[in-house]
């Protein structure tokens, strides 16, 4: 029914209403290539070095990943093919960022579908190993699940499940759980609802808003987050990251893990690639998560609920350009910049669910992308923070 909505309402889209130059359009949609980013990869990791694979040609494997990834060299087309087989929706780990200053990664996926009967994938477990090296003197790495383990344990009975110390005895797997998704429409209208209200007194206001539980789910997103980080950095030694799926929780850990520790990431520009490659090639379904974010959930879909996740995070971003300004390239115009683009599919970043459906739809061919305005705005005063940017090294970290 969703895919039918979609084939029927997309092409009535503002991105699509718009007339563009052709050669604008090929630009705009090249402007982050993925060789420029392995390259980037392998020029700064010491030891492991990282290849282009097009095992998922034709979104054979993951029809919510890109047809090409970035892999370790030693991670071979078979480990990843017997992955995706083992993986909710076929998304087998990924590293989506290597921390540069502690030669460590972070990785995300879908849970394992481990399956009451308690199932293994030996392919699965080679990937991991492979992807998430671990630093001399270290036993292990962390799996950080962003499920509760009462969630995780119904989950495993229910065809999925988390990994178990004896089939993963190189990772350490622990719950850090952030609300469900389909609980934050109605936290974001709760907390709209207390900002907007006529309050007797300043206790009934400060009751609303928290009784919304919004802030909580950013401070729990920045805590995860934080914590994630610290691991890198201290422990130090690489972290995964999943959920059920790993299309919306588990991209605002991995999000805002990468905003912590790459000053890059606080840059206009680096701001855009990470949302690009942790939201659209990650496969974070806008058109489910916005395209009814204002009518109550009532979809048969559990996937096709309506659910204010990237707004989240860009909200825990603003929290940190609130508390940290001279850390940030940009300042809050851009956030909400972005958030109303999200919405307003002027552009064809933020349309469907994923490349395939992009691919499917003609999105590269007939919109222009955000990005490529970006880029051709001759001044972005309106974005950028009037405070002075501290040095890269005296940032890594909000140190």
């Amino acid at each position: 029914m969703m895919k039918e909505q979609m084939s029927n309402n997309i092409n009535d889209l503002p991105a699509f209403k718009r007339s563009h130059n052709c050669d604008d359009l090929a630009a705009g949609w090249q402007l982050f290539a993925l060789l420029s980013r392995l390259n980037s990869m392998n020029s700064k990791s010491k030891n492991l070095k990282f290849r282009i694979s097009d095992a998922n040609q034709g979104f054979n494997l993951c029809t919510s990943y890109p047809e090409k990834v970035i892999v370790p060299v030693n991670v071979t087309d078979e480990n990843i093919a017997g992955s995706a087989k083992f993986r909710q929706g076929g998304r087998f780990p990924v590293v989506c960022f290597f921390y540069e200053a502690k030669q460590t990664f972070l990785l995300r996926s879908g849970q394992p579908l481990v399956t009451s009967m308690n199932c293994r994938s030996t392919e699965d477990e080679l990937l991991l190993n492979f992807s998430a090296p671990m630093v001399a003197d270290k036993k292990f790495c962390y799996i950080v699940d962003t499920r509760s383990q009462a969630d995780a344990t119904s989950d495993k009975v229910r065809g999925g499940g988390y990994e178990s110390d004896s089939n993963y005895p190189n990772f350490h797997h622990f719950q850090r759980p952030l609300e469900r998704v389909s609980n934050l429409l109605d936290s974001l209208f709760k907390f709209i609802k207390a900002l907007r209200g006529n309050h007797s007194s300043v206790e009934s206001y400060l009751s609303a808003v928290e009784s919304s539980k919004w802030l909580d789910n950013v401070r729990s997103l920045i805590m995860h987050a934080s914590l994630i980080f610290q691991i890198l950095h201290r422990e130090p030694t690489s972290v995964l990251v999943h959920g059920l799926e790993g299309r919306d929780t588990t991209l605002c850990v991995t999000t805002i893990a990468q905003v912590i520790a790459d000053s890059n990431c606080r840059t206009i520009r680096g701001f855009q690639q990470l949302i690009h490659r942790e939201w659209i090639l990650a496969g974070h379904p806008f058109f489910y998560r916005h395209s009814s974010l204002f009518s109550q959930n009532k979809s048969r879909d559990s996937r096709a609920v309506a659910a204010p996740v990237f707004l989240l995070c860009l909200d825990a971003v603003w929290q940190f350009t609130r508390c940290f300004p001279t850390h940030f390239e940009f300042n809050e115009n851009f956030l909400i910049f972005l958030a109303e683009n999200s919405y307003s599919c002027y552009y064809g970043n933020f349309v469907c669910n994923n490349e395939l459906e992009r691919v499917s739809n003609a999105v590269f061919n007939k919109t222009q992308s955000l990005w490529h305005y970006l880029s051709q705005i001759e001044s972005l005063s309106d974005f950028r923070t009037s405070y002075t940017i501290l040095p890269e090294k005296e940032v890594c970290g909000f140190r």
